[in-house]
């Protein structure tokens, strides 16, 4: 049989610039034209194949015999580690041959594990985290979750076990929380009843009713923030009104569902309760007038037809100016597009033809600076020529059907150069020098996009900031930071690209950490030191994160801060000082404070006491002062709210305050502590405001208006007997004659 070996130059070039990592392959035909021969394929996010290196993601190793793949297949990540392996019946990659298949993450564990028998999954079927613990285990029957399934937390710890029929939840068994507590599940059985779903984090996902194994009737649908939608199901189907809520308790979004789809006015809301979009769906799809918010209150308003976007849409910033023009036809960019900035300047403008740019389009800075650039089919072609606001030649940069070419310049928004150096075929190459806004830089070479060799980093005033190795764009050997007064910032190595080993870490006051990294992450004991040699924190790390003990201590030497770390949060019993020798204690979970906290005097007695939940005060608190007294209120969500009430003694009342969301509002009463009224008046937001009296402790009176916290127009002065002894103006809390 006669091969012919077709050879696309320019793909071959790319793999020996910057991506010699790629092995080559003949990639031939024999007479029939068909794939014959070793061959490497380019393949996108979508593992759509592509021609060009620029929009690869991953490559596949294949062998073919007259057109069909033969033996063990195998996809891999650009950086050459495993992405998938198995073997395929056509070239087509949803044929699966019979056998094992095998995914993997980028460090080279597994992912998921699979046979395939007649095209579908059939027999023992795993997913792996990152880490290489297993998250769940089960057995597929024709392509359906058909056995019982095990899931397991990325502690390893179970974290349920289902029974599936045909995809369908049919019995649970048991469900735990990530620390192995069981947690609700509903009276569901037999694909019959309540059930409570739970995320990989023991997070609620979602509730509401089965039968038999199909969704029916009202169910909360969480994500991860704990916001939530409440939607109705009628025979597994969406339908209705649904409701969607933020955490905050301010509403998400309203929508209809009918038979799966949407349909009818949908709105959403941005958790501040700004609007983000709102419109009509018909079957599905978009239709009509459309408004679509960004957090700022910026807005467009599209036209829809089918889905796709069509005619004219206009945009608005949120003071009322336009933002832009655009064109579209069938749901593609086209005709003459114009931004502006919210100044009225333009920021940008040209022409779009079948949805890519074309022809020539001026890109403006805020400075007033443009650049000038032709488009051929989307991408830049030729020199495009940059602009002062003034008009005066900013710099020239040479792209090649969108690559760029030869020396380029860039600037900062100053005006100021941020980076200078040559591109070739879209790479980076020979010297380069990168800018920082202070007037540092940092010099060096690449090699095809990638930087190599030694680097060095100036800070303005001409002291050393950096000396470092590169090699193959990945960060090598000892590397050196250096403070703008001389002073070593930070030092240790790298390897390949991660630090490794033993690293020193100063602050500016002269303290700093040290300890080891591994692969790049924190491991071990660190130890963190004042500039004098105290001991400043200690603390463990495991891959990264925080673990186990940890202390932290003030430059006296006494105590900061005492606990454990799991996981890299702070878990468990918790001291905190203050520098007095005050201290709160109380227990954190995953990070925040929950539950019983006390806080004390250095004498060891209480300053205060209340519930914590998720970081936040909540419910009620008791304040004390050290002369015994102590007031107490309530907390909802961190802030006062309601009435606090002040005690010098259990029947002497001090005083009584009104809350809301956090602030005095309403009534006030102070008195003293032989029971005399010692004030009495009204606030708002914090601030006294209308009518108050303020007495002083023999009985003499002090009468007028606060307005927002300040003494404002006739004070009138009483004495015990009631008659006026002085009255005073007041001009914005200021005594006027």
């Amino acid at each position: 049989m006669k091969i012919k070996v077709i050879l696309c130059v320019c793909w071959l070039f790319a793999l020996t610039s910057g991506f010699a990592q790629i092995p080559r392959s003949p990639n031939s035909v024999n007479s029939s034209g068909h794939k014959e021969g070793a061959w490497t394929i380019l393949f996108n996010d979508n593992w759509k194949e592509v021609e060009n290196l620029d929009s690869a993601r991953y490559y596949r190793k294949i062998t073919f015999l007259d057109g069909k793949p033969s033996g063990m297949v195998r996809d891999y990540y650009l950086s050459g580690k495993i992405q998938w392996e198995g073997k395929l019946k056509s070239a087509d990659t949803t044929v699966y041959d019979d056998g094992l298949f095998t995914w993997y993450y980028e460090n080279g564990n597994y992912q998921t594990r699979s046979y395939y028998l007649n095209g579908k999954r059939n027999g023992e079927y795993k997913r792996y985290y990152a880490s290489g613990r297993i998250m769940v285990s089960g057995f597929m029957k024709n392509g359906h979750l058909d056995s019982l399934n095990a899931i397991y937390y990325s502690t390893g710890k179970p974290a349920s076990e289902m029974l599936f029929h045909q995809d369908t939840l049919w019995n649970v068994y048991f469900m735990h929380d990530p620390l192995g507590n069981p947690l609700p599940a509903g009276d569901f059985k037999n694909g019959t009843g309540y059930h409570i779903w739970y995320d990989l984090e023991g997070k609620k996902q979602s509730e509401g009713k089965f039968v038999n194994g199909i969704k029916e009737g009202k169910w909360k649908e969480y994500d991860t923030t704990g916001s939530w939608w409440d939607r109705n199901y009628s025979h597994g189907i969406a339908s209705g009104r649904s409701m969607g809520w933020y955490a905050n308790g301010n509403k998400m979004g309203q929508h209809l569902w009918i038979e799966g789809k949407k349909d009818g006015f949908w709105i959403d809301w941005f958790e501040n309760g700004e609007k983000s979009s709102e419109g009509e769906f018909k079957d599905g799809v978009k239709e009509g007038l459309w408004k679509e918010y960004d957090s700022t209150g910026s807005w467009w308003e599209r036209n829809y037809i089918k889905g796709n976007v069509e005619g004219k849409t206009v945009g608005w910033y949120s003071i009322g100016k336009k933002k832009g023009e655009h064109l579209w036809v069938n749901g593609k960019k086209e005709g003459l597009w114009i931004d502006w900035f919210e100044n009225g300047k333009k920021s940008a403008e040209g022409e779009y033809k079948n949805g890519k740019k074309e022809g020539l389009w001026k890109e403006y800075d805020t400075t007033g600076g443009w650049w000038e650039s032709n488009f051929v089919n989307g991408k830049i072609n030729g020199t495009s020529t940059g602009w002062d606001s003034n008009g005066k030649k900013r710099g020239e940069h040479l792209r090649v059907n969108g690559k760029k070419e030869g020396f380029w310049t860039y600037w900062f928004d100053n005006g100021k150069v941020s980076s200078m150096g040559e591109y070739k075929n879209g790479d980076k190459e020979g010297l380069w020098k990168e800018y920082d806004k202070s007037g540092g830089w940092w010099e060096g070479n690449f090699i095809g996009g990638k930087a190599d060799g030694v680097w060095t980093g100036w800070f303005e005033n001409g002291n050393k900031n950096g000396e470092h190795l590169w090699v193959n764009g990945k960060k090598e050997g000892p590397w050196v930071f250096w403070f703008e007064n001389g002073e070593i910032s930070a030092q240790g190595d790298y390897k390949t690209g991660l630090k490794e080993g033993l690293w020193q870490e100063y602050d500016t006051t002269g303290g700093w950490w040290e300890g080891n990294y591994k692969q790049g992450k924190r491991v071990g004991k660190w130890t963190g030191w004042y500039e004098a040699g105290k001991k400043k924190a200690e603390n463990n790390w495991v891959d990264g994160k925080k673990e186990g003990k940890a202390a932290r201590w003030f430059v006296n030497g006494k105590p900061l801060s005492a606990g454990k770390f799991k996981n890299g949060l702070r878990d468990g019993f918790w001291k905190e000082y203050d520098e007095l020798g005050g201290w709160w204690e109380g227990n954190y979970r995953k990070g925040k404070s929950q539950g019983l906290w006390i806080n004390r005097f250095p004498d060891g007695k209480e300053a205060s006491e209340g519930e914590f939940l998720d970081d936040k005060k909540e419910g009620t608190w008791k304040v004390y002062g050290e002369d015994g007294g102590w007031m107490e209120g309530m907390y909802s969500k961190g802030k006062r709210e309601g009435k606090w009430v002040g005690w010098y003694s259990k029947e002497n009342k001090k005083c009584e305050y009104s809350y809301v969301g956090g602030r005095m509002e309403g009534s006030s009463i102070t008195w003293y502590m032989n029971g005399k009224t010692a004030s009495e008046g009204a606030f708002k937001n914090d601030l006294k405001n209308g009518l108050w009296k303020e007495f002083d402790s023999f009985g003499n009176r002090a009468e007028g208006e606060y307005a927002y916290g300040k003494s404002e127009g006739k004070w009138t002065i009483y004495s015990v007997a009631g008659t006026i002894v002085e009255v005073i103006n007041y001009l914005n809390g200021i005594r006027v004659m």
